[in-house]
């Protein structure tokens, strides 16, 4: 009777019950048992702490799906996610392949951007090219750690282009540069009119508006325009591309070789 019951249990409780409390899975064994212990409570607490799933995969082979699409469909077919917008993040190694691909659900999506992503991917590959496993997740939860605590405060780790300061083209100083340009061109037309041999007066001042004036104006105003331009394309910042995995949730992430 127990036993049928325990049977019972294990096909109708849901997945999400099954896999609480397991966020690391490593299957080509890469880890031993204390340091496994150690990341599983680390990420356990993280995942309390900001309501989402952190969760370590390691596979020896992702069958040849690309290790991006195997990535979500572990996260959604096994449970993880909090709350009704799966909230989490999954880290997947595929040994066969030497790849490494992180997978966001939820408002993991927004804590890890792809600018973010990029540079976390970057320092874990680090470690696993040289075999560095138990520093390249640990390192994961203290990327998980950071990012979530910048995303939660409002500041997420993002690309974002610095404005050029232009710093001698501020407002003051393009009005000073201004007086300045214009006492030289009163300056230089005075020069040119003193070396002038005519004794015609000429009615029209417009003849006394020299080439160069003319250049000074135009390049005024083309700069001008191109810092408009710069300061345009420095208004947005890069934040989080999506996707659809076969369940249907929307996914970020990215991978990366090692």
């Amino acid at each position: 009777m127990k036993k049928l019951v325990c049977i019972l249990f294990l096909l109708f409780t849901p997945l999400y019950i099954l896999a609480e409390n397991t966020y690391v899975i490593d299957e080509a064994n890469l880890l031993n048992d204390k340091e496994e212990e150690n990341l599983n409570s680390k990420l356990s607490s993280l995942s309390k702490k900001y309501n989402s799933d952190f969760v370590v995969l390691i596979v020896e082979s992702c069958d040849g799906q690309a290790i991006e699409a195997f990535a979500d469909d572990y996260f959604d077919y096994h449970g993880y996610g909090q709350g009704i917008n799966r909230n989490g993040v999954i880290i997947v190694t595929d040994m066969e392949q030497g790849e490494v691909a992180i997978s966001t659900s939820g408002n993991g999506i927004d804590a890890f951007t792809d600018y973010g992503i990029d540079l976390a991917l970057e320092e874990i590959v680090t470690y696993l090219s040289e075999a560095n496993y138990y520093k390249a997740y640990d390192r994961f939860g203290d990327i998980a750690d950071d990012y979530y605590r910048l995303y939660k405060q409002g500041t997420p780790v993002d690309e974002k282009k610095e404005e050029k300061s232009f710093k001698p083209f501020n407002l003051t100083a393009l009005g000073g540069s201004g007086l300045i340009a214009g006492l030289m061109s009163v300056l230089q037309a005075d020069n040119k009119k003193r070396k002038l041999n005519t004794n015609v007066k000429e009615k029209d001042a417009d003849n006394y508006i020299y080439a160069d004036e003319i250049n000074l104006r135009d390049s005024q105003d083309i700069y001008l325009k191109t810092i408009v331009e710069e300061k345009e394309r420095s208004s947005s910042n890069k934040g989080s591309t999506t996707h659809s995995s076969k369940s249907g949730n929307k996914h970020g992430g990215a991978s990366k070789k090692f």
